[in-house]
């Protein structure tokens, strides 16, 4: 009579450390094979725990897919700089693209980091719900401060009265689109495949290029661009 297969007890845990522990295991094999391809089995085997555990703290595996989402948005500070006492402008608003960029650039992404852009990238070939969430939470102290930045620009004549937030959709669009491809450059490309100059150059011309894209001239963008290497210092 062949013997049935015990399922090896994990350590006890109490609940708290115990639901984070199984939406820990849970990251990489959703990350890896989406929802539809992370069984309950072999969640519960990358757990250490039984289905039957799993199924005490989540009913359905949909809680817990929902569970690791959530998870993953706390992950995602939002802008970390102190910004509540700069005075919009044009000097903010390129120091918040900087600082940014300095962010994406030069931090070390750890691994549950990358698990989650992965299941970003997954969100995004679906229903994208789950990436609209988790960039609402990454740029929710930044949008507001560069909205009123720009307003204040074109109010003294520094941008064309059409390149108001209110007046120009592009200006939304193109900070918000080039801020979230930036935000998977280290995703995508490892630190070791560029020399430190060639990042350096790339973060000051990515810059520029969001300057003039907005409607900067290009006597204001490099003087702008100046200004940005001494913050730089500060930052970093």
């Amino acid at each position: 009579m062949e013997k049935k297969r015990k399922t090896k007890k994990g350590p006890w845990l109490p609940q708290a450390e115990r639901i984070r522990s199984i939406i820990q295991a849970a990251l990489p094999l959703f990350a890896q094979r989406g929802f539809d391809g992370a069984s309950t089995r072999s969640l519960s085997k990358s757990a250490g725990i039984s289905e039957g555990l799993i199924y005490r703290y989540f009913h359905r595996k949909r809680d817990l897919f929902e569970a690791v989402l959530q998870y993953c948005l706390k992950l995602s500070d939002p802008f970390r700089v102190p910004v509540s006492d700069l005075e919009p402008g044009s000097e903010t608003f390129v120091f918040l693209i900087n600082t940014f960029l300095l962010e994406i650039f030069f931090k070390c992404k750890n691994e549950e980091m990358e698990l989650t852009h992965k299941l970003i990238l997954r969100s995004l070939s679906t229903d994208g719900k789950f990436a609209r969430k988790y960039f609402r939470n990454k740029f929710r102290n930044l949008f507001p401060l560069m909205k009123i930045s720009l307003e204040a620009c074109v109010k003294k004549k520094e941008l064309p009265p059409d390149r108001s937030w209110k007046t120009w959709r592009d200006v939304n669009w193109i900070i918000r689109h080039l801020l979230v491809v930036f935000y998977f450059f280290n995703f995508s490309f490892s630190k070791h495949k560029l020399f430190q100059d060639r990042t350096e150059s790339l973060r000051l011309e990515s810059i520029r290029f969001f300057l003039l894209g907005v409607g900067f001239l290009p006597d204001s963008t490099e003087i702008l661009l100046k200004k940005v290497t001494k913050q730089s210092v500060l930052v970093m």
